[in-house]
């Protein structure tokens, strides 16, 4: 008995009372369950999971009862939030963590058919009959709505804030990042910025700042600066008169380029 949790308290042993409550605990310990803390040991190719209880049991000498391939909970199915045709799902990944809730009847013939069915079996509140949500906690405080996705090769999130919302995108040493905040909308990004459209692009604003350290293209069938209905713009190489005199520009703007 020294490696094993005794489930008899020999000083309990002595009236009928305490005999009963023995039964009925090692009755529930044994075969009542409700919801494990679990971790994701393997996947398989339908997307049915094997799962590892994360919590392991102490002797009463004090050695610890690792969990091990004998403890595995086998063929669990993950499950999401879906209604109205709207659905939030996530990859589950080997090492996840999530809770095992383990229902009264067994789901089996639900699980086969996804739809109605008749119980399966008498087994109750057994482990074989949970399903799994991937749920896990965090060690600071959050003070915003995040979602996040991170792979080996990027991470993408979104971070709604009570003053912002905060959308990036990285990969390596490449990122993307619009943050839209009380004082207005800011893009930053180490890559190209792209506009398109097949109808008209607007840009109005009070105060609109543009600022790229490469090259800035504005492709359009016209292009007015400072609202419609302005004058033409000379290019360099254009012929121009001035006080009645014809002449051709040959020098311009080092920075604003016209085609």
């Amino acid at each position: 008995m020294t490696n094993n949790v005794p489930n008899l308290n020999p000083s309990r042993e002595g009236d009928f009372f305490s005999a009963i409550r023995q039964v009925f605990r090692t009755y529930l310990s044994d075969n009542i369950c409700t919801a494990d803390l679990v971790q994701v040991a393997a996947i398989s190719a339908d997307g049915s999971l094997d799962l590892l209880p994360v919590l392991e049991r102490v002797t009463t000498t004090g050695k610890t009862l690792n969990n091990s391939s004998d403890d595995l909970i086998c063929g669990i199915k993950p499950f999401y939030m879906v209604g109205g045709g709207c659905e939030i799902s996530i990859p589950v990944s080997v090492g996840d963590f999530g809770l095992l809730l383990s229902c009264k009847l067994d789901i089996s013939n639900f699980i086969l058919t996804h739809q109605t069915a008749d119980v399966a079996s008498m087994r109750q509140f057994d482990r074989s009959n949970g399903v799994f949500l991937p749920v896990d906690f965090f060690s600071e405080q959050k003070t915003g709505i995040t979602i996040k996705r991170t792979t080996e090769e990027t991470t993408d999130s979104v971070i709604i804030e009570a003053s912002s919302v905060t959308i990036t995108h990285s990969a390596g040493e490449a990122s993307a990042t619009i943050s839209l905040t009380d004082s207005g909308v800011s893009i930053q990004t180490s890559a190209d910025i792209s506009v398109n459209a097949t109808g008209n692009v607007d840009v109005v604003g009070a105060d609109v700042s543009v600022t790229a350290t490469g090259n800035a293209n504005v492709t359009a069938a016209s292009v007015n600066l400072g609202g419609n209905g302005g004058a033409a713009v000379a290019r360099v190489g254009d012929t121009v008169n001035v006080g009645g005199i014809d002449g051709v520009i040959t020098a311009g703007s080092a920075i604003v380029k016209a085609v």
